[in-house]
């Protein structure tokens, strides 16, 4: 067996192991078995990884979740130097949108966010025309 069969023939369990978010080191183990033939620790190791439940992202801030939802419309839409502006003008008024809003149960509301994020969208797309913005007040594509 030559050692590109070797990693091939482990490939689909370690990217199993790495995406249910196990340490570097039961990676490490987990290797070190296989290599040596352990097959009852690598089998171990495997099911450990299939009993972790899935690793999940930290949770967003409102902040994040308005910067997002802004930019989420345009930034496909946008040329590299034209989403440096917008992000520019964005985010100070995202900041200041967060901190000067309303009740803060508000930021709960996705909608809130929703909207608030297009009305944002919108205040600093009109601040990048005319390059940006055609006269119909649709994005011009790059």
């Amino acid at each position: 067996m030559t050692s590109d069969d070797w990693v091939a023939g482990i490939a689909d369990e370690v990217r199993r192991l790495a995406l249910a978010g196990v340490s570097d080191g039961v990676l490490q183990a987990f290797i070190d078995a296989r290599r040596r033939g352990d097959t009852e620790l690598a089998a171990s190791l495997l099911s450990l990884a299939a009993h972790r439940p899935p690793p999940t992202a930290p949770a967003m801030t409102a902040l994040e979740r308005l910067r997002v939802a802004a930019l989420r419309p345009v930034v496909n839409s946008l040329d590299a130097h034209a989403l440096y502006a917008y992000v520019s003008i964005l985010w100070p008024l995202t900041d200041h949108a967060s901190r000067n809003a309303v009740d803060p149960r508000s930021w709960e509301s996705a909608a809130f966010i929703e909207t608030l994020a297009q009305r944002l969208m919108h205040a600093a797309l009109e601040k990048l025309q005319p390059r940006v913005v055609g006269p119909d007040g649709q994005l011009r594509r790059h």
